[in-house]
């Protein structure tokens, strides 16, 4: 449209501003910038949603959309977020941090999965990649990521 209508070539968009961090490091991460799971991995047959620093209902209605729609079908919510965005008021629980904390609040998940004595250490390896490496260095180089939708608690 803005080719026709305007008559210029130059488009912008804001893929090259706010998404080039995390474009970058899910490349450095998972070798692609791009998503790495469809969405139904987040919003169907699910217990749970954590959402941590994003306002899916403005950045992306669609999912917003769909996350309504499990909270619906009984999901619970957790928000993690300084701002108080339209789904606390149907989530579980708002953890309302302080703006720069996340990488704390990362560090704290990590350290709680790693040393939660209901996972087993086969449950963590063959659901998760990097957790010998994380415990290991004790750093946040290294996060964790589910291949699959199930935890093995035994």
């Amino acid at each position: 449209m803005v080719r026709a209508a305007f008559g210029t070539n130059n488009v912008d968009n804001c893929a090259r501003v706010c998404h080039s961090a995390s474009v970058h490091g899910l490349a450095q991460t998972l070798g692609s910038g791009a998503m790495t799971n469809p969405i139904a991995d987040i919003t169907e047959d699910v217990d749970m949603i954590l959402l941590v620093g994003s306002n899916p209902e403005e950045a992306h209605p669609v999912i917003g959309a769909q996350i309504r729609q499990a909270i619906q079908r009984g999901t619970q919510v957790v928000v993690v977020d300084p701002r108080k965005i339209n789904l606390v008021k149907d989530s579980a629980l708002h953890l309302q941090v302080q703006a720069g904390t996340n990488v704390a609040f990362a560090n704290g998940m990590m350290h709680v999965i790693l040393s939660c004595r209901n996972l087993s250490y086969s449950s963590r390896r063959s659901n998760s990649s990097g957790t010998h490496v994380c415990k290991s260095r004790k750093s946040t180089n290294h996060l964790l990521f589910r291949r699959n939708g199930t935890f093995d608690r035994n």
